[in-house]
């Protein structure tokens, strides 16, 4: 299946005029001939009419994000140069790219600076791309104020630069003091680590606002770091660690004293129960709203 004629290709005039002071003119893309058979003979821009209408074309920069419009040996073969710079419509062009746009133009210039051999610049439709970086080359370049750069390329294409996200990175430039506004990939954020502090930060406010206040009550703390020597809430110890209030004795529970046996495993499993279901909760919850509201 043929390729077909590019969106709003037919809303732009076909070639403008050479940009004052500069040796760039801007076009839209030419078509190879099998897609020109669509347009209507007067409307079409096909490469050989291209080079008809511009004689002394000496380089062609193409800034479409594809190939399939025509083949630059199209122009190669009759002597202009050819370069490529797929460039992704709509968003800003990066600094890398735009710092190449200029690097072919200056090698250009200096290769031909006794003759007068124009430089081509064409995008889809001549318009965005091609008025970003050749304004890009007018400001950082030839020094030229960004609002006069714009105005100039307007008057010799025919059609101002639509797009408000590049006029505005150009007039963010003053005298090429400012470089454009690059899209290079920003540094990652390391999510995962990121829910893990937030997770820290969670469950470190759960426990200083726990009602069993374990980060403040040295006897709890001991009973969740060792769980053989886990002690009843809510006794008065000595130094040595005896309960003060509890007089122990070989039975499993003291009903004169009403407290079990430290070695009782039914207190254990007690404890347990009570204070990993408590602990589990508040754990999950903080986990959850940390590492949901991060991470998604």
């Amino acid at each position: 299946m043929a390729p077909s004629i590019p969106d709003r290709w037919l809303n732009y005039s076909p070639i403008g005029q050479r940009v004052q002071g500069t040796r760039f003119i801007a076009f839209k893309v030419p078509l190879q001939q099998h897609i020109n058979e669509r347009v209507e003979e007067h409307l079409r821009l096909a490469p050989e009419s291209l080079l008809e209408s511009v004689p002394n074309l000496g380089l062609i920069i193409d800034l479409t994000n594809t190939n399939r419009y025509y083949s630059p040996s199209t122009f190669t073969d009759k002597n202009v140069e050819h370069q490529k710079l797929m460039i992704p419509g709509k968003m800003t062009p990066s600094r890398h790219l735009s710092s190449r746009f200029c690097d072919y133009v200056s090698d250009f210039l200096k290769t031909n600076e006794n003759n007068d051999k124009l430089i081509g610049v064409h995008c889809t439709h001549g318009v965005n791309r091609t008025g970003y970086m050749i304004c890009y080359f007018m400001i950082n370049v030839l020094k030229m104020v960004p609002i006069e750069a714009i105005q100039t390329f307007a008057a010799a294409r025919g059609h101002e630069i639509e797009r408000n996200n590049y006029t505005a990175s150009l007039r963010k430039m003053l005298n090429g003091a400012s470089p454009a506004k690059s899209l290079e990939p920003e540094p990652m954020v390391n999510w995962r680590q990121l829910a893990q502090q937030r997770l820290d930060e969670d469950l470190a406010n759960s426990k200083a606002g726990n009602t069993r206040e374990i980060s403040n009550n040295s006897s709890r703390d001991n009973a969740h770091n060792n769980r053989h020597d886990r002690r009843p809430y809510g006794r008065n110890y000595g130094n040595d660690g005896n309960d003060l209030s509890t007089n122990y004795s070989n039975s499993r529970y003291n009903r004169n004293e009403g407290s079990y046996d430290i070695n009782d495993q039914s207190y254990d499993r007690s404890y347990d129960r009570s204070y990993d279901r408590s602990y589990d909760r508040s754990y999950d919850r903080s986990y959850e709203r940390s590492y949901d509201r991060t991470y998604d």
